[in-house]
């Protein structure tokens, strides 16, 4: 079974400690993933640019594990595959996007909110199921983003292949179904 700290491991892997400030993210200035506009949320106060240079590894788990793990509840989720996707989606758009992109594939009132009503539908509808379903909506919900994601320098072809990619990465699955024609954006 893969734990929380296996989890944080993956993401700070991909997120890597460069520092950015990339005009087109919404966000602000960012290191280890985690931006200006999240740590201020975690300080309590707006966070400087200096406060995203100075952002160390270890805060940035902490930052992870409180606001992406533990606060949207997402140990909650029985199946390692989907807690994982959900998490991971959590980072890249938001608690509350990845709940609700969730609560669609499953059919419950799209609150933000993962309570037992959606835990219930989720074991209902049937992990597997959900995860393809929840993957795909990641993918959808990218791609409708495409505009700005290009000018960060992501074509929606690419960011399809990144989507799946990483979803494997981080899964550890290579059965995803996602795109048929995926690998060809990246050649």
């Amino acid at each position: 079974m893969i734990t929380v700290d296996q989890i944080i491991d993956g993401i700070i892997a991909v997120e890597t400690g460069v520092f950015t400030d990339h005009p087109a993210d919404r966000g602000g200035p960012t290191r280890w993933g985690v931006t200006q506009r999240t740590l201020g949320g975690w300080l309590g106060r707006p966070a400087t640019v200096q406060d995203v240079r100075d952002l160390t590894e270890a805060t940035a788990r902490e930052i992870y594990r409180t606001l992406f793990i533990d606060n949207p509840g997402f140990w909650k989720v029985k199946d390692e595959r989907l807690r994982v996707l959900l998490i991971d989606f959590a980072v890249t758009s938001w608690h509350t996007t990845a709940i609700r992109k969730l609560q669609g594939v499953v059919g419950t009132v799209q609150d933000g909110i993962l309570g037992p009503k959606t835990i219930a539908a989720i074991d209902a509808m049937g992990a597997d199921l959900v995860f393809s379903r929840l993957l795909a909506a990641r993918g959808e919900f990218f791609l409708s983003l495409a505009k700005r994601l290009e000018s960060l320098g992501l074509s929606p072809e690419k960011m399809r292949y990144y989507t799946k990619d990483k979803a494997e990465a981080l899964i550890g699955d290579s059965r995803v179904i996602f795109l048929p024609d995926a690998k060809k954006a990246n050649e």
